[in-house]
């Protein structure tokens, strides 16, 4: 998958190299192709009440299979006002 993105950002550009800097100059580009990441620090709250908390916000949340207390929210996804941040 993202070797597609890849290729739509350079065709979209024009671009012809594989330059790392050209590829993520916009990054409105990141954005809407990313999701976002948050960790939750386990200490203060657990992964899967967070998780709730959010959801109930509105937000379309999943946690990561990988890396305990990692959750995987929509790209674009703004946490800064959030109480829970």
């Amino acid at each position: 998958k993202i070797e597609a993105i890849i290729h739509d950002i350079k065709s979209e550009r024009d671009l012809k190299s594989d330059d790392a800097n050209e590829l993520l100059l916009n990054s409105s580009l990141r954005r809407k192709h990313f999701p976002r990441y948050a960790r939750v620090n386990r200490i203060k709250v657990k992964t899967k009440r967070a998780a709730k908390i959010l959801e109930k916000g509105g937000l379309q949340v999943k946690r990561d299979e990988h890396v305990k207390g990692l959750l995987v929210l929509p790209s674009g996804t703004d946490l800064h006002a959030h109480p829970l941040v």
